[in-house]
């Protein structure tokens, strides 16, 4: 099965819960037999690297006009979506995993445009619409993902719990992969 996991960023440069968590699912499932690819961005130069049986594909990161930036309505995250959609027109996959919202959103929009791939989104968090109070429309976007997502994943049963609660989407339980 090919598959990608996206997120903006990832591994070596920020080591936090969902780049973590990408890399180790990565890393599991390709020695599994499965092709996959990391689809990320870089700070410098785009690129292709590998990292043992993973593929990691970094597109160049852009960040939005600084305005958009300082009042916290947009950030390079929001840009990576149309970076993403736009690749998976060129590189096919069975499936692709986001590790974000914003991630799903760039899927979604290829899925319009003709790509036809399964999207699972891993969220990290606890989702709770007063999350979105300064970014409204960032909370309209957040249920517009997960209402295209084919299938959500969450940490805990708790988080998986809010969730329901308050989009009305169920998810499967996936904790964080452990060595």
């Amino acid at each position: 099965v090919r598959i990608a996991f996206t997120h903006p960023v990832c591994l070596p440069e920020v080591r936090r819960g969902s780049e973590t968590i990408m890399h180790y699912l990565s890393q599991a499932l390709a020695r599994l037999g499965h092709d996959v690819t990391i689809m990320s961005t870089a700070q410098d130069t785009p690129r292709e690297e590998w990292d043992g049986p993973v593929r990691r594909l970094l597109l160049r990161r852009v960040h939005p006009p600084g305005l958009l930036v300082r009042s916290g309505q947009a950030s390079f995250f929001h840009l990576f979506a149309r970076d993403l959609g736009n690749r998976l027109l060129e590189d096919r996959f069975d499936l692709v995993h986001c590790m974000g919202w914003h991630d799903a959103l760039g899927v979604i929009a290829a899925r319009r445009r003709g790509v036809r791939v399964a999207l699972h989104l891993h969220l990290m968090g606890i989702p709770v619409r007063r999350y979105f109070r300064r970014t409204p429309f960032d909370g309209v976007l957040f249920a517009h993902a997960l209402a295209g997502t084919d299938r959500i994943f969450g940490l805990s049963r708790f988080a998986l719990d809010r969730r329901k609660h308050a989009y009305g989407r169920d998810g499967l339980l996936l904790p964080g992969p452990v060595d």
